[in-house]
This record gives C-alpha cells, structure tokens and sequence, in this order.
C-alpha cells in the first residue's frame, strides 16, 4: 500500500510551515516599519519617489499618521508568495548544472582516450615484442641450418673413421 505522505516527515513539514509563517510575519512588520520611515522623510526630493513605490507596493495605509495594519491573511498570502517564489527554478541553476555535466563529460572522455591511448601502446608494445622474439627465432633457426649445413659440409669432405 503506497503512503501519500511519510509520517516521519510530518513533524519537518510542521516545522517549516512555522518557521515561514515567522518568517513572513516579521517581513511584512519590517516593510511596514520602512513604509512608515518613508511617510517621515516624504517631504524631500529623493525618498519621494521611493515614498511613491512602497505605497503602490503596501497599500496598508493611507497615510502618515494611520497606523500600519495587517492580518493573518495578509501574512498566509505573503508567506504563499514566498514559497512559490522559493520553488521556482532560476536559469542560472540550469546553466550551473549544464556546465558541471558538460565538464565531466569531458573528463570522462579525455580519461577514455587515455586508456584506449595507453591500451593501444601496450598493444603496441606487445606486438613490438612479439616480433623480437619472432626474429630472435628466425635467427636461432638460421644459425642452426647454418651449422648443420656447416656439419653436412665437414661430415662430407671427411674421411670416415675405421671403426676398430
């Protein structure tokens, strides 16, 4: 019977889902303490467009003197955001684990040549010894014939012995 979730993971799950929950939570209090230190600093030229930006990006308040408000939807939407956002592949990823596959592979290769180099040299060299011995036996027979004709040659032009 196949288990659609593990027992044993049950506790890991929980404990995650917390820690982003957490995690979420204190996120969005920090962009709303920003949002309220932009509302202070809106009066000059340079943090007004920032100003601009985070009311478009928070719309939690309205202005200046309201206090910056948000419920636990706010937090389980944003902490969602950030799962989702967590979970989805970068290229860079794809172009870090292509290029590690690419750089084996080619290892793999030049290792490849380098046995079939070093199986061809003793190929190589076996073949070499081989026609050492092969001439070293032409050689020894050469030297034989020529010493039996050598002894033919002597056997012939010698008187025979008288046996007693």
């Amino acid at each position: 019977m196949a288990l659609l979730i593990k027992p044993t993971r049950i506790v890991d799950g929980l404990f995650f889902s917390m820690l982003l929950l957490f995690a979420a939570g204190f996120s969005l209090y920090g962009c709303g303490e920003l949002l309220k230190t932009a509302y202070l600093y809106e009066g000059r030229k340079t943090v007004a467009k920032i100003t601009a930006v985070l009311k478009r990006i928070f719309p939690f308040s309205t202005g200046p003197g309201s206090k910056i408000e948000f419920e636990l939807t706010h937090v389980l939407l944003f902490a969602l955001l950030v799962l989702l956002m967590s979970m989805m592949h970068h290229e860079a990823q794809m172009t870090i684990q292509f290029a590690a596959e690419n750089k084996a592979k080619k290892k793999k290769e030049s290792r490849k040549e380098e046995q079939q180099g070093s199986q061809e040299k003793t190929s190589e060299e076996k073949a070499a010894e081989l026609e050492e011995e092969e001439a070293k036996e032409a050689a020894k027979d050469k030297k034989s014939k020529d010493k039996d004709k050598e002894k033919d040659k002597k056997g012939k032009g010698a008187k025979p012995s008288k046996g007693k």
